[in-house]
């Protein structure tokens, strides 16, 4: 089976820990591919400094940043639009409540597809000598590389950011829940590996 997309982030510089602020700074720049295509559907950076998350998209002319929040409480988003000169703030737990809503609205439809998306579940499998990672089940799966994260506080920043962002960009979108990819960047923690490249299939893995 052929995937239907490709993600290629590309860790361009290596993760480093600033002791005195306890956070990472680093830089991803993500390409997203359509299959048998060479060159990129879109393109992103990141950049993580000082505890947060800064998100180019050149190409919407839109840049997101990310706090995370302290001890409990949620995190914020500031939403740019460089052309228009707009800017929209968004609190964490609004888009949380919101998902929540979202995924209990799809757990309970009549579409497979959608009901997998808001009680997802699939088999893992690792193969810790390629960095290969795998997540299986009948209606979606992905297949990542990956290498192993150069510091834990960054893959803590990291994962912190990529669940926020995956659930503020569903919302933004009008996309499916963000549960499959939440269980995949839950899965790249629990193993202390960050993706260079992710496949995205529409059911199993040939």
């Amino acid at each position: 089976m052929r995937p239907l997309s490709a993600v290629r982030p590309l860790l361009i510089c290596a993760m480093l820990v600033a002791a005195a602020a306890h956070a990472a700074e680093f830089r991803i720049e993500t390409r997203v591919y359509e299959p048998d295509e060479t060159e990129p559907a879109s393109e992103s950076v990141t950049l993580f400094v000082g505890g947060a998350a800064y998100d180019f998209r050149d190409a919407d002319h839109r840049v997101t940043v990310f706090r995370p929040g302290a001890a409990d409480k949620p995190g914020r988003f500031v939403l740019l639009d460089t052309e228009r000169r707009l800017r929209t703030e968004v609190g964490g737990d609004r888009v949380a409540v919101a998902i929540n809503k979202l995924r209990r609205w799809a757990a309970v439809q009549k579409d497979p597809f959608l009901r997998f998306t808001g009680d997802p579940a699939f088999d893992e499998s690792f193969d810790g000598d390629t960095g290969e990672l795998r997540l299986t089940s009948e209606r979606m799966s992905y297949r990542l590389l990956t290498m192993t994260v150069a510091s834990r506080e960054a893959m803590k920043e990291l994962r912190a950011f990529l669940d926020a962002y995956a659930q503020l960009h569903t919302l933004l979108d009008a996309g499916l829940p963000p549960g499959p990819r939440l269980l995949v960047n839950r899965a790249l923690a629990d193993r202390d590996v960050v993706p260079i490249e992710v496949e995205l299939y529409s059911g199993p893995i040939d």
